[in-house]
């Protein structure tokens, strides 16, 4: 007896839709697993860091552990939560160190850097304090060994909070044009160029943007660069994508008053990098 056509095609559908879903299965257990062996690794990797005292890289490799991976991720927001704390506490430690010796902007770079890890009313009227310190003391290079000094630092790359390193150089001006047009400024006010360096010492790709980049005067006034001025260099600082372990380097103009130093800032609310800029 001949089988109906429809007995058929059910008998040939049946085994190709199992086939089908175990093909499903297996992608699906395949991804799973990758998701919970990169976990893992992530969770080693922040432990290795936690050990060499890395704390910062530490605490953005735990925050790349899985939820999915329910061995680690229990650690790892308790590692987290650890770290922010010990972060807050070195940072306020650092700030008190800087006002002691009179190194007042970088004890208000320090306690802003510790609220950014925990948020704190006693930490906030203490940053106020800072802010209203007097300025006049701090930074006196009283001979050409510290100016050179000061000069070293600012060249070298140097981190902080997040991934990013920075290096920078400088020289001010009070002329400038745009072709043939001189720009004029007043006598207190200069060009101060900016060459800035980054490397991204990441695993993962970093926007980097000159909007993100301040320079503080002795009065915690910040100054950003001048865009219409800015392209007008040979090598504008621009926004760029950085790979892990790119570098981008390029100038900013800046209008800022002439002072014997400033304080430099990148911060894009996770990569966060603070130096003391020298003029010359």
């Amino acid at each position: 007896m001949k089988k109906p056509l429809s007995a058929i095609i059910i008998m040939v559908l049946i085994p190709t839709l199992l086939s089908m879903s175990g093909c499903s299965n297996k992608t699906g257990e395949t991804s799973s697993q990758e998701v919970l062996e990169h976990s893992s690794q992530k969770y080693q990797e922040a432990m290795d860091l936690c050990d060499k005292g890395e704390l910062e890289q530490a605490l953005e490799a735990f925050k790349q552990v899985d939820q999915q991976d329910q061995s680690h991720y229990p650690l790892a927001q308790s590692k987290i939560n650890e770290l922010k704390e010990l972060l807050f506490e070195m940072y306020v430690n650092k700030a008190k160190e800087h006002y002691t010796a009179e190194e007042y902007h970088l004890a208000v770079s320090s306690l802003e850097t510790a609220l950014d890890y925990r948020n704190s009313q006693p930490v906030r009227e203490l940053l106020e304090h800072y802010k209203n310190a007097p300025a006049g003391n701090e930074d006196s290079f009283d001979s050409i060994e510290e100016i050179q000094q000061a000069k070293k630092q600012m060249q070298s790359y140097e981190g902080g909070t997040g991934n990013l390193k920075i290096s920078l150089d400088n020289i001010y001006t009070r002329e400038f044009s745009i072709g043939n047009v001189q720009v004029e400024v007043s006598d207190d006010i200069v060009f101060l160029k900016l060459w800035v360096s980054i490397i991204n010492e990441g695993t993962k790709n970093i926007t980097v943007k000159p909007e993100n980049i301040k320079l503080f005067t002795s009065d915690n006034r910040a100054y950003t660069y001048h865009p219409e001025y800015t392209k007008q260099d040979d090598i504008p600082f621009v926004e760029i994508l950085l790979p892990p372990k790119g570098r981008a380097s390029g100038k900013l103009l800046i209008l800022i008053p002439l002072e014997k130093s400033y304080r430099f800032e990148y911060n894009d609310g996770v990569n966060r990098v603070v130096k003391n800029v020298i003029p010359y």
